[in-house]
């Protein structure tokens, strides 16, 4: 009405305005006459605005008057927005990782493929509670597998914080079940973790009617073996939709074959999915291939442990984590090979408790590739300078704590070889010598991780013939060799670090892609830096 008013006035007055004018058609009064066409024209344009101010107005109010009524049918949806990458800083305030559009689902949220936004944009995001079991229980990081991904890659993501607290009901809380904790059967560990469950279930019911029973579980299996974890009892609890598993093997049916002389390379799992290749993204692993739930595939990662070794040798020599290692370092050892020399004649009481570099009988037929790639390099020593055999520490103390002897005999390295075991794939050779600015060479793997490609970051061999030719053809083409190792370290280092995989693990990307600690003071490894820089 207030619209109407202002348009019957403005127009009234234009009106009488034109009629005063066309009374005196000759009039030698030019003032006037020049007055009236300004009046005019003001007023063409202001009933013009005026029409269209009306309009935005009425769309405006009808707008309101819907989005009223959505909203009392609970039917309103908010556009997402793609977060911010850089980790957020303590000034910044935080909001609730729960937003809206994941209220009525608390299992999917953090699989979205993003994180949920704010409703500021001024402001970031809460880091996602992550309480692990069976650390939970004991307050205490046994394995070095826990150590490293738990541990550190927890510690060292800005979106998350390891937690022991199993009474934790915030809307921001995921729970991460470690199967490699304990070292128990597949079936005790599913038990042992579903009690725990199913006490917290028992105890929410009793403290809050509204505190939901259903909160994502992520089982991650680093262990050394092909045979998929699945724990159906846990599903029943919560919910298939709540259970999401990762897996660090994802080969089938691979094994040694005594007349081939070499490695069967089996069949990768039909129910593994991986990240697509560039962008980091993956594969929903929402809907199952039934009759089995689909697994995430993590791999080993680069521990920071190898990094800072790394950094303090390198620094030793007058060199940093910036430096092209590939080619400033001398690198006197052609070729390399972490594995001894086979020796089966000898039984385990004589070789001591150190003793996993001879290569125990009991370990050895699920070594017979790493002893056959062992004499191949072997064999090359008699026209270049070869390395077989283990450097530093090995087992459980290598896993946890790398050290400077291995490290340097990786940087004086030109090519790495690494071998995977018989019957399962992937170990952390891989990543140590990615990083180490020596170029790769590995047997034949089904999922690459994430970035890395055959004969662009690594090289594949799949015979000892290929092993044997790949060899001698990167030592007579050092460009070439240079290249491949440079692309290897840089995606190692950009997207394989050990809070890049716990990140993938529960959000189903790396959320910190472009972000990795690294520092040429060894003193100041907490920096983060540009990736492009380090």
């Amino acid at each position: 009405q207030g619209c109407a008013q202002q348009l019957i006035l403005v127009s009234a007055v234009g009106a009488m305005m034109m009629m005063n004018d066309n009374r005196h058609p000759h009039s030698s009064n030019m003032l006037l006459r020049t007055f009236g066409i300004v009046l005019t024209m003001i007023f063409v344009l202001v009933t013009s605005s005026m029409q269209s101010f009306c309009r935005r107005e009425t769309v405006s109010s009808s707008k309101h008057l819907r989005g009223s009524s959505a909203s009392t049918n609970n039917t309103v949806k908010f556009a997402a927005k793609e977060p911010s990458l850089e980790p957020p800083s303590s000034s910044t305030s935080s909001s609730s990782i729960n937003d809206k559009d994941n209220a009525g689902d608390p299992c999917r949220k953090f699989r979205a493929g993003h994180l949920p936004h704010s409703s500021s944009r001024n402001e970031l995001f809460q880091p996602a509670t992550v309480v692990a079991w069976p650390y939970a229980e004991r307050h205490k990081l046994l394995w070095p597998q826990e150590m490293h991904l738990l541990g550190d890659g927890i510690s060292q993501s800005p979106f998350l914080e390891l937690s022991a607290n199993l009474d934790d009901f915030g809307p921001n809380v995921v729970w991460v079940g470690d199967a490699m904790g304990g070292m128990t059967s597949r079936t005790d560990w599913c038990e042992e973790f579903g009690n725990v469950i199913q006490k917290t279930q028992e105890k929410r019911r009793r403290l809050n009617a509204t505190t939901t029973l259903q909160w994502p579980i992520f089982i991650v299996d680093y262990k050394d073996s092909p045979d998929l974890l699945r724990c159906s009892n846990i599903e029943a609890m919560v919910g298939t939709d709540c259970v999401h598993y990762s897996k660090r093997s994802t080969v089938q049916g691979r094994h040694w074959n005594d007349t081939a002389s070499w490695v069967e390379r089996g069949t990768p799992h039909p129910n593994i999915v991986t990240a697509t290749d560039g962008d980091e993204k993956h594969t929903d692993i929402s809907t199952p291939l039934l009759p089995w739930p689909t697994y995430q595939h993590v791999p080993y990662y680069v521990r920071t442990d190898t990094i800072e070794t790394l950094a303090q040798r390198l620094a030793s020599m007058g060199e940093n984590l910036q430096s092209p290692i590939e080619t400033v370092l001398p690198r006197n050892t052609h070729v390399s090979h972490f594995w001894p020399l086979p020796l089966p004649h000898i039984d385990n009481a004589s070789q001591g408790n150190d003793k996993e570099e001879n290569v125990p009988l009991v370990e050895q037929e699920s070594n017979r590739l790493r002893d056959a790639v062992s004499e191949i390099v072997e064999s090359l020593g008699r026209n270049c300078t070869t390395y077989v055999g283990i450097a530093g520490s090995s087992r459980r103390q290598g896993r946890t704590n790398v050290t400077a002897a291995y490290v340097d005999q990786l940087l004086d390295s030109k090519i790495v070889v690494v071998s995977q075991r018989d019957e399962w794939q992937d170990h952390f050779r891989l990543m140590e010598a990615l990083v180490s600015g020596a170029l790769v060479l590995t047997d034949f793997v089904h999922h690459l991780p994430s970035g890395l490609n055959n004969g662009t970051s690594l090289v594949m061999y799949q015979s000892e013939y290929e092993l044997r030719h790949l060899v001698q053809y990167y030592l007579q083409h050092d460009e070439e060799r240079v290249a491949i190792a440079a692309r290897g370290r840089r995606v190692a280092m950009e997207r394989h670090r050990t809070w890049h995989r716990v990140e993938e693990i529960i959000f189903g990307k790396t959320i910190t892609r472009y972000y990795r600690r690294c520092s040429e003071d060894i003193h100041s490894m907490n920096a983060i830096k540009d990736a492009t820089h380090c």
